[in-house]
């Protein structure tokens, strides 16, 4: 728990969330994410929510949020997201497929 206070506080005033990721740094899983309570963040709940409903879409969670995310900026310094390591959160396929 410390280990992901310390990771969101770092950037105090950027952070707002933070998500495991897959191998790619450019999508995210959402198996495990924690995000601060800002209008920012309840607005992607709400597109997310939105396009997963969305009959013609038929999209997962997962893709929803990266749907979502897809063009915000990923540079540590300006970005609102940070990625946790995949050693300390490994998604479903490294830990139960690759045994990590």
């Amino acid at each position: 728990m410390i280990n992901l206070r310390m990771k969101l506080d770092v950037r105090k005033s950027i952070t707002e969330m933070l998500f495991t990721q897959e191998t790619e740094q450019r999508i995210l899983n959402s198996g495990f994410y924690i995000m601060r309570p800002t209008l920012t963040q309840q607005t992607h709940l709400w597109w997310i929510r939105f396009i997963i409903q969305d009959n013609k879409l038929k999209a997962t969670q997962q893709r929803a949020i990266n749907r979502i995310i897809d063009d915000m900026n990923f540079d540590y310094q300006m970005s609102k997201i940070a990625l946790l390591g995949l050693t300390l959160f490994p998604h479903g396929r490294i830990y139960f497929e690759d045994n990590l």
